[in-house]
């Protein structure tokens, strides 16, 4: 199995939106560093939720992630790519009227975009390492109402018609990584850590409805590691998987005058994904892939993300004419259940179950 092939199969899987825990959403997969020659690629998806709890009505807004590679050989040895992906963000919304009453005009609203410049240096035997530089921006705003935040025994601050505008911040990290390669039967395995990205939002902050003050946030990203393998097992047939970690228990993003407190809780989220993929002719391949993320249903979660963790199935198409590549998608989530939970005491506020949601999307690649 050559390098061609399984490249059919695999590129453009990014045309399903990533499952990933906490508020990761393109999954920071560097993958295609890896391919061969020059390669531009673009790819979409749009996800449409499900997430209703009792009491909540749709809480989940539908969403799109887009990104962008481009990728060129400078010798036998050194790669370049450039990158470009959405990787975070958040879009709930109780703005519904069976809301109104616990929950009603909560909502997070947080939307990213990032670059990342990475090179790659091949040794003889299979090695290679890679690394480069990301700049990431980030905004958003965020919404604290309803019955559910009014000041109590357990909630003694109360966050009752809070609100808090995060104006776009610009910071910087960077990616590290090795792999090992065998084309001859189409393996490859790397591991790729994504550093902590610090940031410090100019941001305008209302209390109880009261007039608006300008604060400075400041919060971060968590770092991550990134494991990712294929390997062929038979003619035109791969297998390949992922595993990715994310601390998202470390996030935080603190109310500004307000004693600090953490305005969002999420748990650490460990992330799996095992596929197949298989080259039918010249033209077309297809691949099937499962996905797991949470590492299983949680008992409670943040109001601002309810769910458990998921699980998912994604199926995709990958129609080859001469340099271009054309993937289609489309993956099924099944969300986990969870009692949504508010305020540094986790008082439950309203159970979620039988959520799902539907992504589709496509990626377009041209080898030059």
């Amino acid at each position: 199995m050559k390098t061609p092939i399984y490249a059919a199969i695999t590129l453009g899987l990014s045309a399903v939106a990533a499952n990933a825990g906490g508020l990761d959403r393109s999954g920071q997969w560097i993958n295609d560093i890896f391919q061969t020659g020059s390669v531009a690629k673009f790819s979409y998806s749009s996800t449409t939720p499900k997430l209703s709890g009792a009491g909540t009505g749709n809480v989940g807004e539908s969403f799109s992630v887009a990104s962008g590679s481009y990728k060129t050989d400078v010798n036998d040895q050194v790669s370049l790519a450039l990158i470009w992906d959405q990787p975070f963000g958040s879009s709930i919304n109780y703005n519904t009227p069976a809301a109104t009453t616990v929950l009603g005009g909560t909502k997070a609203q947080v939307s990213s975009n990032a670059v990342t410049a990475i090179a790659r240096y091949k040794f003889d035997g299979g090695f290679s390492v890679h690394g480069g530089l990301r700049a990431q921006t980030i905004g958003g705003n965020l919404a604290l109402s309803g019955a559910a935040f009014l000041r109590s025994e357990r909630n003694p601050t109360g966050f009752n018609s809070y609100s808090l505008d995060l104006a776009n911040d610009t910071s910087y990290g960077y990616v590290a990584g090795v792999a090992y390669e065998r084309p001859d039967i189409a393996l490859r395995v790397s591991l790729t850590y994504n550093s902590k990205i610090d940031h410090s939002f100019a941001s305008s902050q209302s209390v109880a409805g009261g007039a608006a003050t300008n604060v400075t946030t400041d919060s971060a990203t968590p770092e991550n590691w990134n494991l990712e393998f294929q390997s062929g097992i038979a003619a035109n047939t791969l297998v390949f998987g992922s595993v990715r970690y994310s601390p998202w228990s470390e996030f935080s993003l603190p109310a500004a005058g307000l004693g600090g407190i953490n305005l969002a809780s999420l748990s650490d989220s460990k992330d799996y994904t095992l596929g197949v993929g298989r080259k039918l002719n010249d033209t077309w391949s297809i691949s099937a892939v499962y996905g797991q993320s949470g590492g299983g249903t949680a008992a409670t979660a943040s109001a601002l993300s309810p769910t458990g963790g998921n699980k998912s199935l994604a199926l995709a198409a990958v129609y080859t004419n001469d340099a271009y590549k054309v993937t289609t998608g489309v993956r099924y989530t099944k969300l986990g259940d969870t009692t949504a939970t508010v305020g540094a005491a986790q008082t439950p506020v309203a159970s979620f179950s039988g959520n799902s949601a539907v992504s589709v999307g496509v990626s377009v690649a041209y080898t030059f």
